[in-house]
């Protein structure tokens, strides 16, 4: 019988890589289930937006252009605004993204809200947290080097940036 020799250190070792390798194998299940369930809600999503699509186009066609001709056209259904501008990581964004990203909020919000005069800072937290996914508490903190571009109103508590000087639509 022949004696294998081994030190505790090349043992150790080996215990460390195999229980990488089971963590790893364990992370790619763990991605390939959660790859799946986006695909399912995927599918279901394309499948809900044909039936939209099918109704509007169809039984409600007359009413869906009258909505749309009181809209002044298809405002906040199509975002076209900032073409190609996507937030890859919350948890780090760059000050050139976060000039476009202050932009594609401030511009969607005047498209979405013809009428209104600014948008608060509260609203533009809320946006930020929920449709992007940033987390911040304060957006004069956040936005500090891109705030001063844009004309504010309001005290501590109501604070707003003003959307007149806005352009109506930017494409990048």
């Amino acid at each position: 019988m022949e004696e294998l020799k081994f030190t505790l250190g090349e043992l150790r070792d080996v215990r460390k890589l195999l229980k990488r390798q089971n963590q790893i194998a364990n992370w790619i299940r763990e991605l390939d289930d959660k790859i799946d369930q986006c695909e399912r809600q995927k599918r279901a999503a394309i499948e809900e937006k044909t039936e939209i699509e099918e109704r509007l186009n169809g039984e409600l066609s007359e009413l869906a252009e009258a909505a749309k001709e009181m809209m002044g056209s298809t405002a906040g259904l199509e975002d076209d605004t900032l073409k190609g501008f996507k937030l890859y990581n919350p948890n780090y964004v760059t000050n050139d993204d976060k000039e476009k990203l202050l932009l594609k909020i401030l511009l969607d919000f005047k498209r979405e809200n013809p009428r209104a005069k600014g948008m608060t800072f509260q609203q533009i937290l809320s946006v930020l947290k929920h449709r992007y996914g940033v987390e911040t508490r304060t957006i004069g903190n956040f936005f500090r080097r891109q705030l001063g571009a844009y004309s504010t109103e309001g005290g501590n508590r109501k604070k707003y940036i003003l959307l007149d000087d806005l352009p109506e639509d930017i494409e990048t």
